[in-house]
């Protein structure tokens, strides 16, 4: 990541735009000052049964238990999505 910090800073003093193609690694973005990100692991639900919950600035990721499925990967992903966009709008002002 230090090496990414390097980057973007030489390519802003340029006046270039740095965009973080899927780049998910929330802890490293007040050190990265991307202009912009995207990734899908909101989709992780349906991959891989995961669930999101974003809370004080953080999103905390749980796994199903050992056995179990979602039974709805459409409800799931929902759920991820409104949880991602929580921690987007968090960023987008603190970060």
């Amino acid at each position: 990541p230090m090496v990414l910090r390097w980057f973007i800073q030489e390519a802003h003093k340029r006046n270039s735009k740095i965009h973080g193609l899927g780049f998910t690694d929330t802890k490293f973005l007040p050190f990265l000052k991307f202009d912009s990100i995207d990734s899908t692991t909101w989709l992780a639900g349906a991959r891989y049964g995961q669930m999101f919950l974003y809370k004080d600035g953080e999103m905390i990721k749980f796994k199903p238990p050992k056995g179990k499925r979602a039974k709805s990967h459409t409800i799931v992903n929902k759920h991820n999505f409104n949880e991602w966009v929580k921690f987007q709008k968090y960023a987008e002002q603190y970060l």
